[in-house]
């Protein structure tokens, strides 16, 4: 994504949403460990920021922006105040709903984030993730039963779904099921996970 994006910008140096493509195909290698932290995120904050130059209302822009002060900068009221930008230049922006929902989570307002998650499926409905992260929330608010069932439909969507066993391995664990909380971790797709939810379990 990463390649076709800085195509993009060769062909078009001035077009916003090529930049802005690039830097949130730079923030998931960060993110994913794909490429080094460091030199990920600044290289993901420079597209970012050269995209808001180019477009200052960018909405997607400003989520992305919103996502590195929350996950690399750790400046949460940064972050809060660039998702509410998003969602005042794009109402409709799911990033935007996505990171809001996980910074109230963050910030154990659950009850907003649960609002944030909601509103985020109605306009994607079929986006595993959007599900999987309104689990996670409604595992920390104490909601099992419900996080379960948000869980399985991100499961249905995408079978591979990276997480999803084992935030479900922990929701056994907190509902006293460590037989059922083995047989999730065993099922999860993504190394770290697996190999972090393991102790939990044993």
């Amino acid at each position: 994504a990463a390649t076709y994006f800085e195509r993009a910008i060769q062909l078009a140096p001035a077009y916003a949403p090529g930049w802005t493509g690039l830097g949130a195909a730079r923030l998931s290698q960060a993110n994913w460990g794909y490429v080094p932290v460091d030199d990920g995120y600044r290289k993901a904050r420079e597209a970012i920021q050269h995209a808001l130059a180019l477009d200052p209302r960018s909405g997607e822009a400003t989520a992305s922006l919103g996502t590195i002060k929350m996950f690399y900068d750790w400046d949460f009221a940064g972050a809060g105040e660039s998702f509410r930008r998003a969602l005042e230049l794009e109402p409709a922006n799911p990033d935007a709903l996505f990171n809001s929902g996980a910074l109230a989570r963050i910030e154990n307002r659950f009850d907003e984030a649960i609002a944030f998650h909601l509103r985020d499926i109605q306009i994607d409905p079929l986006n595993p993730t959007a599900y999987h992260d309104y689990g996670f929330t409604l595992h920390y608010a104490g909601r099992q039963q419900e996080a379960k069932t948000a869980l399985l439909k991100s499961l249905e969507l995408s079978p591979e779904l990276e997480n999803a066993h084992a935030l479900l391995s922990r929701i056994a664990l907190a509902e006293s099921q460590p037989q059922q909380a083995l047989s999730e971790i065993e099922k999860e797709s993504h190394e770290g996970f697996r190999l972090s939810g393991l102790p939990l379990v044993y």
